[in-house]
């Protein structure tokens, strides 16, 4: 288990059109009671006291919702939310599921399937080995199934480092503000061409994402300057 990582959830939300040779709900219930004992922490509760997770098999969560209107017609960020089974903030009390998912029926036939797990023992790439094996299962496949390794205490033991206050609340009420930058080729080849002198005896060019990354940073660094006339330390991190 993660001490230092934020008590929140990690979500994922796949999107599946309509399928009537697929008897999805019943499938996908059968095949998660298959693989939740493989991944057992993902049915236990965290015990912010002790700072371990309780593998009493509590159980997972498991939601059908009923979505009144098509796939296609949703569009907004905002509206994501509501496919989600818990809210994404902190996730810390002793009667919050470890993982939680919510089907979600739409008319069209469509369906919405929304994962949602502690961060406190998962990340994204152990979500997606839980979302191979549960695809896996519920495709019937019986090739060596996918079984995880949770020796990870053995190597790295828990420190009781205490739980980090990263003012991450348990409500989406709290006003967070976003922006949604796109950056087209021309954008992109503006860039390159800004740094191509510092690549020119390398045999690897600057990827996209080094490039919009270093320019974003570049701009929330000049930007914080500005506010405050001298320049102080910062820290930008990069969600994947």
């Amino acid at each position: 288990m993660d001490e230092v990582i934020p008590t929140m959830n990690v979500a994922s939300i796949l999107y599946y059109p309509f399928n009537e040779n697929i008897r999805h709900v019943n499938n996908l219930k059968k095949s998660l009671a298959q693989i939740l004992p493989q991944f057992y922490p993902s049915a236990g509760r965290y015990s912010k006291e002790n700072q371990l997770v309780d593998c009493s098999d509590q159980g997972a969560e498991f939601v059908e919702a009923q979505v009144d209107c098509k796939l296609v017609d949703i569009i907004g960020l905002e509206e994501l939310n509501d496919f989600l089974p818990v809210e994404v903030g902190a996730a810390d009390e002793v009667t919050d599921p470890i993982m939680s998912i919510q089907i979600n029926k739409f008319k069209c036939g469509g369906i919405a399937i929304a994962t949602s797990i502690s961060h406190r023992i998962s990340d994204g790439a152990s979500l997606n080995t839980f979302l191979s094996a549960w695809a896996k299962a519920s495709r019937g496949d019986q090739t060596e199934p996918i079984i995880p390794n949770f020796d990870s205490p053995l190597y790295f033991p828990g420190q009781n480092l205490g739980t980090p206050d990263y003012g991450i609340t348990r409500s989406r009420n709290t006003t967070l503000v976003t922006k949604r930058i796109l950056f087209d080729s021309k954008a992109i080849g503006t860039l390159r061409d800004r740094v191509s002198h510092l690549y020119e005896n390398s045999h690897r060019p600057a990827s996209r994402v080094l490039l919009v990354t270093s320019f974003l940073t570049e701009a929330l660094l000049r930007s914080d300057r500005a506010k405050l006339g001298k320049p102080r330390g910062c820290l930008v991190i990069q969600l994947v």
